[in-house]
């Protein structure tokens, strides 16, 4: 709830500091280049906010996925003999890479489950089941602390 809360916070904030800051920079900058220098440094950084906000939504979309389809990829992935509970499938907290790399890292993947991390490795990078796999476990540690 109080995530919520803060997220309907910051939207009320921003609609008013936005559009402030945007007229206070048209009026605080009296040089032309300065004005154009300015702008494109305001782009260029807006860029890449808008860029790390689809990377946060992706990422959400994953562990969405992980948790509504986490039975299906357990039988789909995981060698038989295995228990569910072995596994990240499912958890809020993983993402789809990251439950799939930590099978591969214990030799767990059946053959469809490894074509699918190899899948994922020519889509999105190499290794990127292990490296998502590794780097929640990077995370959590580090968290703790």
């Amino acid at each position: 709830m109080k995530k919520i809360l803060s997220f309907i916070i910051a939207i009320i904030i921003s609609t008013f500091i936005f559009p402030l800051g945007f007229i206070f920079n048209i009026f605080n900058i009296w040089n032309f280049k300065e004005f154009l220098k300015y702008y494109l440094k305001l782009t260029i950084e807006v860029c890449k906010v808008i860029c790390n906000f689809f990377e946060k939504i992706a990422i959400f979309l994953d562990i969405l996925g992980n948790v509504i389809a986490g039975r299906l990829f357990f039988y789909s992935f995981v060698k038989k003999g295995f228990r569910k509970d072995n596994t990240y499938f499912g958890v809020s907290e993983w993402t789809i890479s990251a439950s799939i790399g930590h099978l591969q890292y214990y030799k767990r993947l059946n053959k469809f489950g490894l074509w699918f991390s190899n899948l994922l490795t020519i889509l999105i990078d190499k290794n990127h089941c292990i490296n998502a796999y590794n780097w929640k476990i990077y995370k959590d540690k580090f968290k703790r602390i």
